[in-house]
């Protein structure tokens, strides 16, 4: 009778001790262990520039499903600010399309949509189709202004690419050629 009570509290112990283990906060929280710091500075430390925390964000679809910035998953984060109108955008959303269909498992995709300076929604949502383009599109207007406030963009097309941290790698004002975009997507999988 004995042994069998050492059996079952060693196997209780264990169960406990693995749920501990996994309940642990920030164990198996994308969001805890990656961004959790650039959470802890946002207040005060993210600025749209190269090294800092990026300035959070949360914008929705045309579906009305909502994506924040920092929850990204352990993941990488493309972010470019875009308007179906700018003929430099219109020059390099192919090949975002086309990095997006290879790499949208190892890299979050939000293509900011500068949707205050758009004839309305479905402009953009009749580009997107027509075009074909099934990356994630997400609609900056003008209650949210992510582009022209929290950002500062001072033109379109900027891409932003964010690291798994929270901070921002690299930006880039101006259109991007498809070498520039693939050396970028090379930098992203690196880390």
């Amino acid at each position: 009778m004995n042994w069998r009570n050492g059996i079952i509290l060693a196997l209780l112990l264990a169960f406990v001790g693995i749920t501990v283990w996994y309940a642990w906060p920030g164990k198996n929280n994308p969001t805890s262990k990656t961004t959790a710091s650039c959470i802890k500075e946002s207040a005060n430390q993210s600025r749209p520039e190269k090294g800092f925390c990026a300035p959070n964000f949360k914008l929705t679809d045309f579906k009305g499903d909502t994506m924040e910035l920092y929850q990204n998953k352990g993941k990488p984060t493309f972010v470019n600010f875009w308007a179906s109108w700018c003929e430099p955008c219109q020059a390099e959303l192919p090949y975002m399309q086309s990095a997006y269909d290879k790499y949208k498992n190892r890299i979050n995709f939000a293509m900011v949509n500068a949707t205050m300076t758009e004839a309305g929604e479905e402009e953009v949502f009749d580009f997107v189709k027509t075009k074909h383009y099934t990356f994630p599109v997400y609609l900056d207007k003008e209650k949210t202004n992510i582009a022209l406030g929290k950002y500062r963009v001072p033109g379109i097309p900027v891409t932003i690419i964010v690291n798994p941290d929270g901070r921002i790698q690299e930006k880039i004002v101006g259109s991007v050629s498809k070498k520039q975009l693939d050396h970028l997507i090379d930098q992203m999988l690196d880390q």
